[in-house]
């Protein structure tokens, strides 16, 4: 025997052996399990299932913001550039140092009765700016921008904010509930007057 059939003769003993039982997943709960006699891993999933249970479904997770390549894509919250983050608010230890120092600065100025505050968006929640083109912006502005506008628009039409009916106004006005909308003028306590 040389050396190299014996090297090769010790080196498949090492090896795992090639009849690896691949697991199976249980068609009603979920679970894997080792046994294939059936698509079921014990005789109590079979009956549930017989009995009407519906077959497991994995569910993905769900997530408000947009994947990137390994992480979140997210905005920095100092210089707003879109970068991917797993976790970190800022996109660099500069951007992060700058936000550090804004946040006590800002914490340091509102003990200062002679700063003017800057009121802050209803969508982004950044502070707005007070001036624009050289005149001062009114106060009773909502919002930083037409983007932030519209974007809460959209969530309250969508059912995230404040209206969570799924009909529009043509339909709502419809519905049998609210009559017609040339009915609309009529009072319900004139109704009840009448029923009286």
């Amino acid at each position: 025997m040389k050396a190299k059939d014996l090297a090769q003769l010790l080196l498949q003993e090492r090896e795992p052996p090639a009849s690896h039982v691949e697991t199976q997943q249980c068609f009603a709960c979920g679970r894997s399990f080792l046994r294939t006699n059936g698509r079921f891993c014990s005789s109590r999933c079979g009956d549930a299932f017989d009995a009407g249970l519906p077959p497991y479904e994995r569910i993905a997770p769900r997530f408000d913001l947009p994947l990137g390549t390994s992480g979140f894509r997210v905005a920095c919250k100092n210089c707003d550039k879109v970068f991917d983050s797993r976790g970190l608010r800022c996109c660099s230890a500069d951007c992060e140092r700058e936000y550090r120092r804004k946040l006590e600065l800002e914490t340091e100025l509102q003990r200062q009765t002679f700063r003017a505050v800057k009121p802050r968006c209803l969508e982004c929640d950044r502070p707005m700016k007070l001036w624009r083109d050289g005149r001062r912006v009114s106060r009773r502005r909502l919002f930083c921008s037409d983007r932030c506008r519209k974007r809460r628009a959209r969530n309250a039409q969508v059912g995230i904010g404040a209206r969570t009916s799924n009909l529009s106004a043509k339909s709502a006005k419809k519905c049998p509930q609210n009559g017609p909308s040339h009915m609309r003028s009529c009072r319900p306590s004139t109704a009840i007057r009448r029923a009286a």
